[in-house]
């Protein structure tokens, strides 16, 4: 009987080695009724790890864009993440860049950008600038010359874009902030007039450091784009 009993379960053990897996077993899948808190919890992280490499990555390549090329140091303070659809998926955050000879004078920024969960990669960002300097802004008179040079610069760069057609500028609100005593904050929008081109609106970001008496960041976009950001693709600099 032990001889017969043996080789019945030597022969069933064989017959279960035939059985085809099921395609959740064939892939390691577990079905929803075996997912626990932790496996949950445990998978959720390493997406959550590629969502934030490849916003931060992002952001940090149209930062040093926005700010000249500079050394800067940048740090993200969160990542605020919307299902847009079924791979779709919009970041918002806030962060601070270093960008001066003093790592406590910084620059905070918003930012936003669409990240595919597919791909896991991320579009380039819209970034905005609403504050300077580590004590609080304070609303301050429009520096002429500093507006003027402004005016100017965002002029040109918009020349240099078509090729050398002018550009004439005309702002018609102009925000000037003060923080630290050392930065200066301007946020402008107006019409940018291309002659026979046409015209449109823009609106301009820029940062001016008093001490090193250079601007640290300018940034235009056209189109009616309120204060702030509203779309995610802005034109840099």
């Amino acid at each position: 009987m032990a001889t017969s009993s043996g080789r019945t379960g030597a022969i069933l053990l064989t017959c279960l080695a035939w059985i085809p897996l099921s395609p959740v077993a064939a892939t390691g899948m577990t079905t929803p009724m075996e997912i626990t808190p932790g496996s949950i919890a445990e998978s959720a992280a390493p997406r959550s790890e590629l969502l934030q490499d490849a916003v931060a990555s992002v952001v940090v390549v149209a930062l040093t864009e926005q700010f000249d090329g500079r050394v800067i140091e940048v740090s993200i303070d969160d990542y605020d993440v919307q299902i847009l659809g079924a791979r779709e998926r919009e970041v918002t955050g806030r962060g601070k860049v270093a960008v001066g000879d003093d790592p406590e004078d910084t620059v905070r920024f918003r930012y936003r950008t669409l990240y595919d969960v597919v791909t896991t990669h991320a579009a380039y960002p819209a970034i905005t600038v609403d504050g300077a300097g580590n004590g609080g802004e304070r609303g301050v008179p429009n520096d002429a010359t500093l507006v003027g040079e402004l005016d100017t610069r965002v002029a040109s760069e918009l020349s240099r874009e078509l090729g050398g057609k002018p550009v004439w500028l005309q702002f018609d609100a102009i925000e000037s902030y003060e923080s630290a005593q050392r930065y200066v904050r301007i946020d402008a929008a107006g019409i940018a007039d291309f002659g026979v081109e046409g015209r449109t609106q823009v609106r301009v970001e820029a940062v001016y450091d008093r001490r090193q008496d250079t601007w640290v960041r300018v940034h235009y976009r056209l189109g009616d784009v309120p204060r702030g950001f509203a779309h995610i693709a802005p034109t840099v600099r």
